[in-house]
C-alpha cells in the first residue's frame, strides 16, 4: 500500500496549483458573468427556455462581443418557436464568430429556420 501512497502524493505535488491563482480578485463584471453562466446551465439542463433566454439577454448585455452567447440565445429562441429572433442571433453569431467548429451545424439550423418562416 505504501508505493501507491507515494505515487499519489507525487502526482498531487506535480499537479498542485498555487493557491494564489484561485484567490485572485474578480471584477464585479466577472462575478456577474459567472453567476449568469451558472443559471444558464441550470435552465438549459431543465429545458426552461424562457428563463434561459432571459439569462442570455443579460449575458449579451454584459458581454456583447462574446459571440457564442448569441448562438445559445438563438438556439433557445428556436426551441420556443421564435424563428425571427433565432435567425437574428444565429446570423449575428455566424457573421462575427470567425472560424468555429459548429459553423456548418448552425448554418443548417439557419436554413431550417428561414424555411419555417416562409
Amino acid at each position: 500500500m505504501e508505493p501507491y501512497r507515494s505515487l499519489t502524493a507525487s502526482l498531487v505535488e506535480e499537479q498542485e496549483v498555487p493557491l494564489g491563482l484561485y484567490l485572485q480578485a474578480a471584477q464585479p463584471r466577472e462575478i456577474i458573468a459567472r453567476m449568469l453562466r451558472n443559471l444558464k446551465e441550470i435552465h438549459l439542463a431543465q429545458e426552461d427556455w424562457s428563463r434561459l433566454i432571459a439569462v442570455q439577454d443579460r449575458l449579451i448585455i454584459l458581454l456583447p462581443q462574446v459571440w457564442p452567447e448569441y448562438r445559445d440565445r438563438g438556439l433557445a429562441h428556436a426551441e420556443v418557436g421564435h424563428a425571427g429572433h433565432a435567425l437574428e442571433d444565429l446570423e449575428t453569431y455566424l457573421a462575427n464568430a470567425g472560424v468555429v467548429s459548429d459553423r456548418s451545424a448552425i448554418t443548417l439550423r439557419v436554413a431550417e429556420l428561414r424555411q419555417a418562416l416562409h
